[in-house]
């Protein structure tokens, strides 16, 4: 692992925590100027706890054998999170977005030195559209209140793990789609966003993650060892 790889996933974990803490303190603290005064502390600290999760686990992914793509979507996650925090817990996740927009400083450079960043979104460019309508969800489901927002925020997270896992577990990123995608927009069936973006998910990650070869390998991992009739090369001597 390169050094600046190596201190992504470190700065990443200290964000994780430092977020998991502002998460910690909107729950007990309720209604708070620390927290930007939210009316729905209880909702708003459990997503945070979320995000904070997000940032762990994008860490926890930054690993030796980790692909400019899989680098691309490391420095998103980070960045992403960073912002999405301060609209749940305001000035309480500042230190934590402040460590996770480093994480994913360090995590983007990295990925711009080991490969073409542009073709690497060409590469995933369905992904990161249904990624991007993820994105709305939980958007939409910041916004709303009680089980509809619930759904909304867990719908979002079910979608990202869908594209996570897709190439490991097949039949599970196609359940996890189906149930992020369905409930909220059922159950917010008024609108015309949220089912649309609901059609669209399904119909766009549908054919993504069948698509996607269950268990493929990562191309960066090191080499196996040689095998023994490589290593015997060259040595035979008298006799042999």
């Amino acid at each position: 692992m390169t050094r600046e790889l190596t201190l992504a996933r470190r700065t990443g974990a200290v964000a994780g925590l430092l977020g998991g803490a502002a998460g910690i303190l909107q729950l007990a603290a309720g209604t708070t100027p620390w927290t930007g005064n939210k009316s729905d502390p209880v909702t708003l600290g459990i997503v945070t706890l979320i995000l904070a999760a997000v940032l762990g686990l994008a860490s926890l992914a930054t690993t030796p054998a980790t692909t400019t793509d899989r680098r691309l979507a490391i420095a998103s996650a980070f960045l992403i999170a960073a912002l999405l925090g301060l609209t749940t817990a305001g000035p309480a996740w500042a230190p934590a977005a402040v460590a996770a927009l480093a994480a994913g400083s360090m995590a983007g450079r990295s990925a711009a030195r080991s490969g073409s960043v542009r073709g690497a979104i060409a590469r995933n460019w369905p992904a990161t559209l249904l990624g991007t309508l993820a994105a709305v969800y939980l958007s939409l489901g910041l916004t709303a209140m009680g089980t509809a927002g619930l759904l909304g925020i867990a719908g979002s997270v079910a979608v990202l793990s869908a594209i996570a896992v897709r190439t490991r577990a097949r039949n599970l990123s196609d359940a996890l789609l189906i149930a992020g995608a369905v409930p909220f927009a059922v159950m917010t069936h008024w609108s015309l966003v949220t089912p649309l973006s609901g059609i669209l998910m399904i119909a766009i990650g549908l054919p993504l993650l069948r698509s996607a070869p269950e268990g493929t390998e990562d191309t960066t991992a090191l080499p196996s060892k040689p095998s023994r009739v490589v290593l015997g090369l060259g040595r035979s001597g008298p006799g042999r």
